[in-house]
């Protein structure tokens, strides 16, 4: 690990080592209330992680950015909301690299797993800010956990979904509603401010965060109601606006507005703009008052996307003509995956029945025979979801029956069997 990455996360160590050296008392666990759940639900629709809406099976929870059984404080800076699966998975990721959870188990393996402990304190934070360089050193937990979560590495796309302090990301979102001072965070790559503030009493009084909320919360509904959708934007170069989008796109052919919102601000902080944020970027192409990002989308791209709005999210989907060049992909694919699951079938793992992460790895074969990427991959056939639940849809369309159960220790598993027609 570089020095400078360990330098940089010196509080949250500092307060690690602390706790395992029984200089500091373990923080008390309180669980959020009704009224508190569905706050940090309005303020974000989505698992910041995995970006899948919360819902029944999979429900938001809350998660401690630095564990409390590692010394970390039931404090605001240290709450995030993410999806169940994602929290389970991190705690996962930590009985992977230390063997346990339980502390003092850790205190009487100490300090053979020092290194180790250092190694997941300083992923526990990059992995929720999104902290390329430390990330860097710690692909391996992200693996880990990528793999108890069954979905692709979510932070080696990175460098085009960086979390920022704009007011969409949950970095933002968590800063505005604990009212940070905006000169702490001097870049994304900083994640200590929060630490570096704890002393400042940030939220001193239940009171005085409620009011923050509530105001926040009617802003919100206000600017909803209220948004600017004045087809007078005469000004405005629908196809610059567009060509610009098209290049922060890159190959995904479905985005939540969220994500657009976060490339839109990290292309900004590139090239230096004086302002930052997709207001900004939204005047630079000549739109007026409070138009909106997705209003913009909708405008300039017309019938070339595809928007789906809920409570919860707002994602726009790229409708793409569909070529003959995408047939005979098409055709390719679907050869080569019928074989390769074909001779499969009469395996024993097979028979017993496969998760979606082991479907996955056999799509993975095509596209890496192909050369292509997951999206390119995926383009032909139009399924939908991660990775993994477009692998599962696959296996339907290449001809093939798939039956959903369940294995000894609860697992999803499908079992695939040749059709008979």
């Amino acid at each position: 690990m570089d020095g400078r990455v360990i330098e940089k996360y010196s509080l949250p160590l500092k307060d690690t080592f602390d706790y395992i050296n029984k200089k500091t008392s373990k923080a008390i666990r309180k669980p959020w209330s009704i009224v508190e759940r569905e706050k940090w639900i309005l303020r974000c629709g989505t698992c910041p992680i995995c970006d899948e809406s919360w819902s029944g099976t999979n429900p938001i929870t809350k998660e401690h950015i630095h564990p409390i059984v590692l010394g970390g404080p039931e404090r605001c800076d240290n709450i995030v909301p993410l999806c169940d699966k994602c929290n389970t998975a991190r705690n996962a990721v930590m009985h992977a690299v230390l063997g346990t959870a339980k502390i003092v188990a850790i205190r009487r393996r100490m300090p053979l797993i020092e290194n180790a402990v250092r190694h997941f304190i300083i992923w526990s934070h990059a992995s929720i800010y999104f902290d390329r360089e430390a990330l860097s050193y710690c692909q391996d937990l992200s693996e880990e956990f990528a793999k108890q979560r069954e979905i692709s590495n979510p932070y080696t796309i990175i460098k085009t979904e960086n979390l920022t302090d704009d007011g969409n990301s949950l970095f933002g979102k968590i800063k505005h509603f604990l009212n940070f001072k905006s000169e702490t965070h001097t870049s994304p790559e900083m994640p200590n401010n929060a630490y570096a503030t704890k002393h400042k009493n940030i939220v001193s009084e239940k009171e005085n965060e409620n009011k923050i909320v509530s105001k926040e919360i009617s802003k919100i509904q206000e600017q909803k109601e209220n948004t600017d959708k004045n087809p007078k934007n005469i000004g405005v170069n629908k196809e610059k606006f567009k060509q610009e989008i098209k290049q922060l796109l890159a190959d995904d052919d479905e985005i939540s507005v969220m994500v657009i919102g976060n490339r839109i601000r990290k292309m900004q902080e590139q090239n230096k703009w004086n302002e930052l944020g997709t207001r900004s970027f939204l005047r630079h192409h000549g739109f007026t008052g409070n138009f909106g990002l997705l209003n913009a989308l909708k405008l300039c791209f017309g019938g070339e996307i595809e928007v789906e709005e809920n409570k919860n999210a707002q994602r726009i989907k790229i409708l793409r003509e569909k070529t003959n060049e995408d047939d005979l992909i098409s055709n390719d694919i679907t050869l080569f995956l019928k074989e390769e699951f074909s001779k499969r079938l009469l395996t024993k793992t097979f028979q017993d029945g496969v998760t979606a992460s082991q479907i996955a790895y056999v799509v993975k074969l095509a596209k890496d025979n192909f050369k292509l990427s997951w999206t390119e991959l995926f383009k032909p056939f139009n399924v939908k979801g991660t990775v993994q639940q477009k692998s599962v849809s696959l296996v339907t369309l290449l001809g093939f029956i798939i039956e959903e159960g369940k294995n000894e220790d609860g697992k999803i598993i499908y079992k695939i069997s040749e059709s008979t027609n």
